[in-house]
């Protein structure tokens, strides 16, 4: 309620105080809360051993969003030990079906940290996070498929994937499915459906990535007819009137970036 501002003022430091009691009687949902904002400093101090030690107790107790938190902190590290630690509990967090776990167990064989790299392997943890619906791997995957890495070049799959990640305001998806349309990797471009996806994109972006759209929309603008810019621009305005953005990874309360502290690039442009 705290965390939220559910029926009582919104208070980080009300928030962290009732994590804090649930945590103690062994609440697992609450370690975890308990950690993250103290990894973000969020409502109290910040310690980063500390959440680390909390993220340890809401792990072993099973809670997979835990794990997942704990392995990427881990993987931040160059200690190699720390690293095969992140791995395992990657692992625990995929084999309970957590889509983030499968997603960053992609990311893992994507980039080879702590991990033999392998395409293949990076392309089926997308594709089971995918399944679950959550939108960056839905991205990820639509990239291996655009590019053949991992899996059979299968552009209309890279569409189908890129499409189903935009639905749920995932920008860069926008960016990418734009771009796809414009080539040069497609072998037959589709300028309208480029242009369509641009505007939308436009919508969903901000610094270089709103200038790169951008600059996609005047490039593609005459290489269309009057009547394509006029229908692809209604098409944008109604699919935005559709898909309010509300992207899955600022959802919920709290949400420190962990991301952030893992030195690889997860985000995949084609």
């Amino acid at each position: 309620m705290y965390a939220m501002g559910l029926g009582v003022p919104q208070s980080p430091e009300q928030a962290f105080r009732w994590f804090q009691r649930a945590a103690l009687a062994n609440y697992a949902p609450a370690q975890n809360d308990v950690a993250t904002l103290l990894s973000a400093g969020v409502g109290t101090r910040q310690d980063h051993n500390e959440a680390i030690s909390w993220w340890t107790r809401a792990a072993k107790n099973g809670y997979a969003p835990a794990q997942v938190n704990l392995a990427l902190s881990l993987l931040s590290h160059e200690d190699l030990a720390e690293k095969e630690q992140g791995v395992h509990w990657l692992k625990q967090a995929a084999k309970k079906k957590d889509a983030r776990g499968e997603f960053w167990l992609g990311i893992l064989y994507t980039t080879g940290r702590g991990v033999t790299q392998n395409s293949k392997l990076a392309a089926e943890w997308y594709r089971r996070a995918a399944e679950r619906g959550y939108s960056r791997a839905q991205n990820n995957l639509a990239v291996c498929y655009g590019k053949g890495t991992g899996v059979e070049r299968n552009l209309g799959q890279a569409v189908k994937w890129y499409k189903l990640a935009a639905a749920q305001g995932n920008g860069l998806a926008m960016r990418n499915l734009a771009n796809l349309f414009a080539g040069p990797e497609n072998a037959e471009p589709n300028y309208p459906d480029a242009y369509l996806w641009a505007l939308i994109a436009i919508r969903n972006s901000s610094g270089n990535d709103l200038q790169e759209m951008q600059s996609l929309v005047d490039q593609l603008r005459p290489r269309i007819s009057a009547s394509q810019a006029v229908e692809a621009e209604a098409a944008a305005e109604d699919w935005i009137a559709q898909h309010p953005f509300s992207p899955e990874e600022f959802a919920g309360y709290p949400s420190a970036d962990l991301e952030k502290l893992f030195p690889e690039k997860y985000a995949h442009k084609p």
